[in-house]
C-alpha cells in the first residue's frame, strides 16, 4: 500500500525518489520482494538499512509514509512530515476496534494526544489519499511548520524526568481527561 501510494505520487511527481528503511536483512528481503512486484518504481525506490541508535535526521527526507510502529516515532521525532497508512486482516481490525478504545495509533499521535500524521487505516489507505498526503507535505510549507511544531513539542515530552515505571508513563500520558 505504501508502494502504491509512492507509485501514484509519481505520476504527478515523476522525477521524485524515495527510500524504504529496514533494519534488519530479513526485512530487506521482504522489501525486496515487494518492490519485485512494483517494476514500474525501479530505480525510483532505494532500500537503505538503518541500525539502532542512527540519528533519523540525518535522512534527508521531504515526506514519509509510514505504519503506526516505532518507525512512525522516529520519524515524528526527526520532524519529517507525512501520514500513516495501516491495514490488518478485518476480523483482527474488528476486534482491536472493539478491545481497545483509543483515538490514534500512531506513537506521536497517541502521545500528543492530536494528529502529528494524519492516519488512513483499512480502507481509507489507498494510493490516491497516500499520494495526496506526499503532494501536500512537499507542496505545502505550513504543513512542514506544523510538524516542525510538533517534533519540538513530542521532543520536550519525551525529553521529562520520568517517575516511576515506562508503562505508569504511558499510562498517564494516554489518560482522558475526565
Amino acid at each position: 500500500m505504501l508502494l502504491a501510494g509512492f507509485a501514484e505520487f509519481l505520476k504527478t511527481v515523476p522525477d521524485a525518489r524515495a527510500k524504504v528503511l529496514y533494519p534488519s536483512e530479513d526485512v530487506a528481503a521482504v522489501a525486496r520482494a515487494a518492490l519485485a512486484a512494483w517494476p514500474q518504481l525501479a530505480g525510483k525506490v532505494e532500500l537503505s538499512h538503518v541500525s539502532e541508535g542512527t540519528e533519523m535526521r540525518a535522512v534527508a527526507a521531504g515526506a514519509v509514509l509510514t505504519s503506526s510502529g516505532t518507525m512512525s516515532l522516529h520519524c515524528a521525532l526527526a520532524g519529517i512530515p507525512g501520514a500513516i497508512a495501516y491495514r490488518t486482516n478485518a476480523l483482527t481490525y474488528l476486534l482491536a476496534r472493539w478491545w481497545v478504545k483509543i483515538d490514534y495509533i500512531g506513537i506521536a499521535n497517541l502521545l500528543l494526544k492530536e494528529p502529528m500524521y494524519p492516519e488512513f487505516i483499512q480502507g481509507a489507505a489507498t494510493a490516491p489519499a497516500l499520494a495526496a498526503q506526499l503532494s501536500e507535505c512537499i507542496g505545502n510549507p505550513g504543513r512542514r511548520q506544523e510538524t516542525s511544531a510538533r517534533q519540538v513539542r513530542l521532543r520536550a515530552m519525551l525529553a521529562q524526568t520520568a517517575h516511576g515505571t515506562a508503562a505508569d508513563w504511558l499510562a498517564q500520558r494516554l489518560r482522558r481527561p475526565v
